[in-house]
């Protein structure tokens, strides 16, 4: 079951386009996903006509300590293609995490 926090628990958070749901960040369902994929993706919700990915980077004790993000325009980022750029961050992110002593 996909459940998650309600939208007026999130009165610091406020639509920013058409497709934003203030409570689909919290989201179980959105965080599994996430989770399954390796990054996550946005599709207008930002901003209108911007997509984007963005991979986590982990530090030495496996924490995220920062975000590898890769975003554009629609029109040069289409959302069939954000499984091949996730994979791109993905492996960009994992060459940041070693560097910084991560190798899990």
């Amino acid at each position: 079951m996909c459940g998650g926090r309600r939208p007026e628990q999130d009165t610091q958070l406020t639509r920013q386009t058409a497709r934003f749901r203030v409570g689909a960040l919290y989201s179980p369902c959105t965080r599994a996903a996430t989770r399954e994929r390796g990054y996550a993706q946005a599709i207008g919700e930002i901003e209108e006509g911007l997509h984007g990915v963005a991979a986590p980077v982990r530090g030495a004790d496996g924490t995220v300590v920062a975000a590898l993000s890769v975003s554009g325009p629609s029109y040069r980022i289409a959302p069939d293609r954000l499984r091949e750029f996730g994979a791109l961050a993905i492996a960009a992110a994992a060459r940041i995490s070693n560097r910084l002593g991560y190798y899990g």
